[in-house]
């Protein structure tokens, strides 16, 4: 990772890491982006940071009694502070497109009797009703075909292709729809595009082999240097206790893959 480093900062490369919420980016590749925030510019954009209206589906109202919270759109709020707090701390920039997290996202088109039916079993308008069915099952709905076309517009809008760049997204371990929908849509719309595992989900789960083999994907590098990285995470206070239900943060290298044929012929930090 030394020479990955090195490369950056000769090069002048900006890197943009596309965090589908208000913690993966730093979650996941925290250490490395305190590392290179210290080489070249780093800017963080946050895909999903914002809260629907109720009915909560069972599966939201069970996750915002885990944050402590009752309002989707304030737990939002305050994540949105506390990733604009660790952020700044490393001087990385921050950007929030403002895309409804999948827990909230609702059908495009739903009749009047279902939005009454809602009132009672919101499941019945939303595009994921149940988290453990729908949201990770790594399957996106067709409703969200508008959003993915928005996303690829808004990135391939702000990010500077013209001038050495990296992109650095999820590889979707763990198969949350958000994190599948943003890697899917980098994968499509830029070239240079480096992946990381997502955690903490890579503690228990492997890379999608299917997503691997269409892409040809290789590990590129092991980052180690993760100690740091603890104080990152503990600023996102409302994510501690429903990410790490006894406390304890697991502390584990943080891994990164690239397709192999750019890895071989763009890059000299190939592993």
């Amino acid at each position: 990772m030394n020479q990955f480093i090195e490369y950056i900062a000769n090069h002048h490369t900006t890197c943009y890491f596309i965090s589908p919420h208000l913690d993966d980016a730093v979650f996941s590749a925290g250490g490395l982006i305190r590392l290179l925030s210290e080489q070249t510019s780093v800017t963080v954009i946050n895909v999903f940071t914002k809260g629907g209206e109720k009915p909560y589906t069972l599966s939201t109202r069970a996750f915002l009694r885990q944050c402590r919270y009752t309002s989707f759109s304030k737990l939002l709020e305050d994540r949105i502070q506390e990733d604009k707090y660790v952020l700044s701390s490393i001087r990385v920039k921050v950007v929030n497109l403002k895309h409804e997290d999948a827990l909230v996202r609702k059908k495009q088109y739903r009749s009047p009797f279902f939005t009454i039916i809602a009132q009672i079993l919101p499941e019945v308008i939303h595009r994921y009703p149940l988290y453990r069915i729908h949201t990770i099952s790594g399957k996106v709905s067709t409703d969200d075909n508008e959003l993915q076309n928005t996303l690829t517009k808004q990135l391939t809008k702000l990010i500077d292709t013209s001038k050495p760049h990296i992109i650095f997204c999820p590889i979707g371990i763990g198969k949350h729809v958000d994190h599948v929908i943003v890697r899917d849509v980098c994968t499509k719309a830029f070239a240079n595009v480096i992946y990381w595992a997502d955690y903490p989900y890579n503690i228990r789960d492997e890379i999608d082999p299917m997503f691997a083999k269409q892409q040809n994907i290789s590990l590129l590098g092991i980052n180690y240097q993760v100690l740091s990285k603890k104080e990152l995470i503990l600023g996102y206070k409302s994510q501690i206790k429903p990410v790490f239900p006894d406390g304890k943060i697991p502390l584990v290298p943080e891994y990164f893959y690239m397709k192999e044929s750019k890895a071989q012929s763009q890059y000299i930090f190939h592993i």
